[in-house]
């Protein structure tokens, strides 16, 4: 399984590094801050879309963390 899944990120990276992966960009925008372009429309939703996704995340362990014992303060017992 682990050879497996070290083949899968070799070729993945392999053709991502190359530019020929899906959805990959040899030069992605937001590397080069110098130019003034505008971002096209399905990146500033993905992206918008990534970091509420992150940020929904961090929320939710840091709850986890701060309350294990729940929203109501309790322990849940079996």
């Amino acid at each position: 399984m682990a050879a497996w899944m070290g083949a899968v990120l070799a070729g993945t990276g392999l053709a991502g590094w190359f530019g020929k992966l899906p959805g990959v960009e040899p030069r992605p925008y937001i590397i080069r801050f110098t130019e003034d372009r505008p971002n096209p429309l399905y990146r500033r939703i993905c992206y918008t879309l990534a970091w509420s996704e992150a940020v929904t995340f961090l929320i939710l362990l840091a709850f986890i963390v701060l309350r294990p014992a729940g929203f109501f303060g309790r322990a849940v017992t079996t």
